[in-house]
């Protein structure tokens, strides 16, 4: 039997979810919603497939882990609100909806998506939400409510800075507030095989950061070293920059940038030790594998990376900075 509750029972839709794990049928601040804190009891009561993501609903930005002091900026001036932000390949929105944002603050951060069958017309009150899922007797709360809003969020991708889908809001305005004045630059640069990949990675994030592209300009075949020393020399006198050099492994590339004096060149082929490569050893260039990694993972890889910094002033780094100055100590003597 569906459990039919009004937000007045707060407590009790928020022990639907964290007892019983019910989906809940909702009211939100744009069309009705359906939340839950298991993703797959959404997917199974929408028939919706799998690869088409969910949106989580936390309480407040502080629950968004790594933006950026820019992004958080831009983002608090919409939030709560009808903004949905993809970081780290996950969908965030605070609703701009007191009692949703009650729930939530009791249950935790929820997975969401709209009220209805995929592909089909989102519903419009509870009243319809009792017949469109009329056959789950059982995992079902509907609370009393109807649609607020006749526009979906606004989804924009922190990840490439690019607009998803438009809504209520601007989604190039708020890309352009966040981006303006703050891009960093990157130095980039490859050898014959790593320059599909190159191309590529500049074209998915252009909005994101501002790419100095030092060739190759064909995949005509070139001798690495040339551009690796390229990109170390740049990113030398340039301290407030990044290199980025893609070959066929990373390796070669890898081996040629260390050859500039200051440059600290590292290979990365995992992005969750991305991040580690410039709070540790304060790296200034990466080199990617064009032919053993994907796009994907390369893409995520300079996002791991430039979203930290290396702070020279923080105690904690101590042993870092001691250990750093011994290597450049002995790169002074050779």
């Amino acid at each position: 039997m569906i459990q039919k509750l009004t937000f007045d029972q707060i407590e009790q839709i928020a022990d639907s979810i964290k007892t019983y794990n019910n989906v809940v049928v909702i009211e939100t601040d744009t069309v009705m919603g359906v939340v839950s804190s298991q993703p797959e009891a959404i997917y199974e009561i929408k028939q919706r497939p799998t690869e088409k993501k969910l949106i989580y609903f936390v309480h407040d930005i502080d629950q968004v882990p790594d933006l950026t002091p820019s992004e958080k900026k831009v983002i608090s001036k919409y939030w709560p609100g009808a903004l949905t932000v993809i970081k780290g390949g996950v969908s965030y929105r605070v609703p701009n909806h007191k009692n949703l944002l009650r729930l939530i603050d009791i249950t935790g951060p929820l997975y969401s998506s709209s009220a209805n069958i995929s592909g089909q017309n989102p519903i419009k009150n509870s009243l319809e939400a009792e017949n469109v899922f009329s056959k789950y007797d059982n995992g079902l709360t509907i609370v009393k409510g109807k649609q607020l809003g006749s526009q979906p969020s606004t989804v924009i991708n922190l990840d490439t800075y690019t607009v998803v889908r438009q809504g209520k809001y601007d989604g190039k305005k708020i890309i352009y507030q966040i981006s303006k004045g703050i891009k960093q630059k990157i130095y980039i640069a490859s050898d014959h095989a790593g320059y599909e990949m190159k191309k590529a990675i500049i074209s998915t994030l252009k909005n994101k950061y501002e790419f100095k592209d030092l060739g190759p300009k064909s995949t005509k075949p070139i001798d690495y070293p040339l551009y690796a020393f390229k990109v170390g020399e740049k990113v030398k006198t340039d301290s407030k920059s990044i290199g980025v050099l893609i070959c066929g492994t990373g390796f070669g590339m890898c081996i040629a940038a260390n050859k500039v004096k200051g440059i600290r060149a590292v290979t990365i082929t995992d992005p969750k030790i991305a991040a580690m490569a410039r709070l540790h050893n304060n790296c200034n260039v990466i080199t990617l594998s064009a032919r053993f990694n994907t796009l994907d993972n390369n893409i995520k890889i300079i996002n791991n990376f430039m979203d930290v910094s290396f702070d020279a002033k923080d105690p904690a780094n101590e042993r870092h900075i001691r250990r750093l100055k011994l290597i450049s100590d002995k790169e002074n003597k050779c």
